[in-house]
């Protein structure tokens, strides 16, 4: 590990990280990249890369080129090293509680795999394609309940449900066009009476009818393929 990062490290309080110790000590690690003024959240192999990175990569590749076969030594010994500072950066008892992955796919699996009983596991839309098929294997297998809290109506797919809500939209402002030239009929009745009965038709129902038919709309294009 580079002297910047091992000086920052050090500096680290004890206990849970904080916004101000992130501040003081890590954020000058990524000047380059915070350089940047777009907001960039992603939290993957394709995160904020640190300045020192650049270095880094040079040293594995210059151990390549002049060890060829051997520098798999130096590599390993640095992966070991990787996984000492993880735990000691995360309260981890021991390095090996710490196992490097190649892929978010494999992390996955490896968390998945390591858990007992059945997990209730909380997925969001867009995920990578990978992460979203490992998540359909286990459920089917019945090791995980995947929840999605978004999707109450549990509509299969984004495109379905925005293809069912366009659709019902069509369908139900040509329904309404004949009740719009027809009128409301007149009838003697309390302006009580009248609230009460058009909040129950059109208010409950405008309510309920939306949430059935594009239910059912989805069910039919996902049955008939043509998503």
């Amino acid at each position: 590990m580079s002297c910047p990062i091992q000086e920052a490290v050090a500096k680290l309080p004890s206990g849970p990280l904080t916004e101000e110790s992130i501040r003081r000590h890590i954020a000058p690690l990524f000047t380059r990249t915070l350089a940047n003024e777009h907001i960039y959240l992603a939290n993957h192999s394709l995160g904020r890369p640190l300045d020192q990175m650049a270095e880094d990569m040079r040293e594995g590749m210059a151990l390549w080129e002049t060890k060829l076969g051997d520098a798999w030594d130096e590599w390993l010994a640095e992966q070991e090293a990787f996984r000492e500072r993880i735990a000691t950066l995360i309260g981890a008892p021991r390095a090996d509680c710490v196992v490097p992955k190649t892929s978010a796919g494999q992390g996955l699996r490896a968390v998945l795999n390591a858990l007992p009983n059945t997990l209730r596991v909380l997925s969001t839309r867009g995920e990578f394609d990978s992460v979203d098929l490992i998540l359909k294997q286990y459920a089917a297998l019945g090791r995980i309940e995947v929840l999605n809290t978004l999707n109450v109506m549990h509509l299969k797919t984004p495109h379905s449900a925005i293809l069912s809500a366009v659709i019902f939209n069509a369908i139900i402002i040509i329904a309404l066009v004949p009740l719009a030239l027809r009128g409301v009929k007149y009838e003697p009745k309390s302006a009580q009476a009248l609230l009460r009965r058009n909040l129950i038709i059109y208010g409950v129902g405008g309510v309920i009818v939306p949430f059935v038919g594009i239910k059912l709309i989805d069910v039919v294009l996902n049955g008939l393929h043509l998503i």
